[in-house]
């Protein structure tokens, strides 16, 4: 074998160069690593940030920092950029209590620690023109390593970082004066605003922000924290909260782009205030305030903006007729074929709400909806979820944004206390006997397709994983049909049935199994094996398990809330074996990420139970009495 120096003697001369120059590279790359290596350990480095940056490493950074910022704005959807009044009223707060201490404001300058820093942060009245609204919403939503511009605080809801843009763009034509005026908030300087005190701190817990990267023990990722600007501490928290919410609580101040909290009870605000601060509930806005906020004065705010009641904010509504009607429509209407349910199914009424957990969005400000609903569409909701159930990014990812507006400026519309009801799902003629698949009429292809799995009576079969489908209301039915034509829905043989059916055919089916008496499951339900007493499973599904947070399964499944929120499915008198694998698929590994794509909560739910309560709980619903439909 002949060694490396014979070998490169017998190369030709070219490749011999080649050689010899790749060699020479790796020398020098060898010098240049142990020369940043004994800088680095000796200390030898300048990390001073009092000298200037040199000429070269000013043109590096800076020219680095542009391109970059530009590369990332071609990808930015403008479509939530549309201009709405009043939201630089919005971006205007937020950048006098976070932004303007380093990079100053019309007509006044920068603050000497600013000045200080290396690099040093641009003065924005003198430098945004340079950039478009694309590149303004990157910078806000990204900020800028190796320096002191952070991220937007929030890992969802990026949308609302629009109406910064929109107060930016605003910055170098605005003079002192207007500034102030914008900024100044309605009775900020009063002396009739109260006082809440700071008091004790109150209950510390973790703050969820981003990706949390080591040596953790170094950094305190806890909340209430000392805050950006002392909110807190200064004990007049109502002077920061009222720039944006107005003393009236409405945010008409800011042209109804933040929520009108009188709508909510007491007990709402005080646990969103404690979401926003823990980062379980995402906003940028209100995750500088909230984790800034002692737990007395997150009650004592609670109190202050519930105290009156439900008052309307009064702001026009922006939307167009023509917009607003569609808006009506998906409310009460949905979108059958994309299996988007009608509005009104969760947020029609109070009963409804209850049940679901929806907040009441009838007669809240056009603006926040509008807000909300493009910062539920983001991609990184529908991938990724809110880490608790929440089906509005599966909603939002399937009803087109130019919608958005529509359905804002409707139930902005609606005096406050309005109820909403559904409408039953509409179409051509539903009757199964005259519809047609192909060459059959649609009773016909029922009693030829749907018999095979879920034989003669519908009923399933207990000792297979069938469903007895003659249980379940007209609006379930519809739903999981096109869950399983969209592929939303696990079931290989449902979702080739389903894909030869059209939207009128789903209704026609849906309706005729409806209007079927539900019939007791096929044969006997076999109970399944399992250490859960049926007496065991029966406290679980009606009392719950407060130590591990389970909610009652009869908190959603019993038949008052099966008849007041139709898409809840009713579980007396269902087959044991089915019931037990539906558990069980919520739990295996695939469950979470589809549960972005499901309008219910069972992944989380099912996860926190064993395997023999699973089984308990499926046992003890077979064997109840089967329910009325209506």
């Amino acid at each position: 074998m002949l060694s490396p120096v014979q070998s490169y003697r017998n190369l030709p001369p070219f490749k011999k160069g080649v050689a010899a120059s790749l060699c020479a590279l790796f020398a020098i790359a060898l010098l240049i690593a142990a020369i940043v290596a004994f800088a680095v350990m000796t200390g030898s480095i300048v990390i001073s940030a009092r000298p200037p940056h040199n000429p070269l490493t000013r043109f590096m950074l800076h020219t680095t920092f542009k391109n970059s910022v530009a590369s990332k704005a071609r990808w930015i959807d403008k479509t939530a950029a549309q201009p709405f009044p009043g939201q630089e009223l919005l971006g205007a707060q937020h950048y006098q209590q976070v932004c303007s201490s380093c990079h100053g404001a019309p007509g006044l300058g920068q603050s000497p620690q600013a000045l200080s820093m290396r690099p040093r942060p641009q003065y924005l009245p003198a430098v945004v023109d340079q950039f478009s609204d694309a590149e303004l919403f990157v910078i806000v939503r990204d900020g800028v390593r190796f320096s002191a511009m952070p991220s937007w605080p929030s890992d969802g809801g990026v949308s609302e970082i629009w109406p910064m843009v929109r107060f930016l763009r605003k910055l170098p034509d605005m003079s002192t004066d207007e500034y102030r005026t914008l900024v100044s908030g309605p009775l900020a300087n009063s002396a009739d605003i109260p006082a809440i005190a700071w008091q004790e701190r109150g209950h510390q817990e973790a703050l969820k922000l981003h990706a949390m990267a080591p040596p953790l023990k170094e950094y305190a990722y806890v909340s209430p924290s000392i805050g950006w600007r002392p909110f807190g501490f200064d004990n007049r928290p109502l002077s920061s909260c009222i720039a944006c919410h107005g003393a009236d609580g409405t945010s008409a101040v800011v042209g109804g782009n933040a929520p009108n909290l009188t709508m909510l009870p007491e007990q709402k605000i005080e646990q969103r205030l404690r979401s926003y601060a823990s980062g379980s509930r995402h906003s940028g806005y209100m995750a500088v305030a909230a984790t800034a906020l002692s737990g007395p004065q997150i009650k004592a705010l609670a109190q202050y903006f519930s105290r009156k009641g439900p008052q309307p904010s009064n702001v026009p509504i922006v939307a167009k007729q023509k917009s607003m009607a569609l808006g009506k429509s998906l409310a009460i209407n949905g979108i059958v074929g994309r299996g988007v349910p009608a509005c009104a199914t969760c947020h029609g009424s109070s009963d409804r709400r209850r049940i679901t957990g929806a907040p009441d969005i009838i007669g809240q400000n056009e603006g926040f909806l509008r807000t909300q609903l493009f910062g539920f569409s983001e991609p990184e909701n529908l991938s990724q979820g809110y880490g608790t159930w929440h089906p509005m990014p599966y909603i939002t990812d399937n009803v087109a944004e130019s919608a958005y507006g529509g359905i804002a400026g409707y139930f902005a519309s609606l005096p406050m206390g309005t109820t909403l009801a559904p409408n039953a799902p509409h179409g051509a003629s539903t009757d199964p006997a005259t519809m047609r698949i192909e060459d059959k009429p649609l009773k016909r292809f029922m009693g030829d397709v749907c018999t095979i799995c879920h034989v003669d009576r519908l009923a399933g079969s207990a000792e297979k994983d069938i469903p007895n489908i003659t249980l379940q209301s007209e609006p379930y039915l519809i739903q999981q049909l096109a869950s399983f034509r969209l592929d939303h829905r696990d079931s290989e043989k449902m979702q080739l049935v389903a894909n030869k059916l059209t939207t009128d055919n789903i209704v026609g089916i849906a309706r005729y199994l409806a209007a079927l008496p539900p019939v007791p499951s096929n044969a006997v339900n076999r109970s399944l094996k399992s250490s859960i007493t049926i007496a065991s499973a029966a406290k679980l599904a009606l009392h719950g398990d407060k130590s591990r947070n389970l909610p009652a399964c009869l908190s959603c499944h019993g038949s008052k809330s099966v008849k007041t929120v139709p898409l809840i499915p009713t579980l007396d008198g269902q087959n044991a074996v089915y019931l037990a694998g539906r558990l069980e698929n919520w739990v295996d590994s695939g469950a979470m990420a589809r549960n972005t794509r499901a309008l219910g909560p069972m992944a989380g739910i099912a996860r926190k139970l064993t395997k023999d309560e699973r089984r308990g709980l499926a046992n003890y619903f077979s064997q109840r009495n089967i329910q009325a439909k209506n």
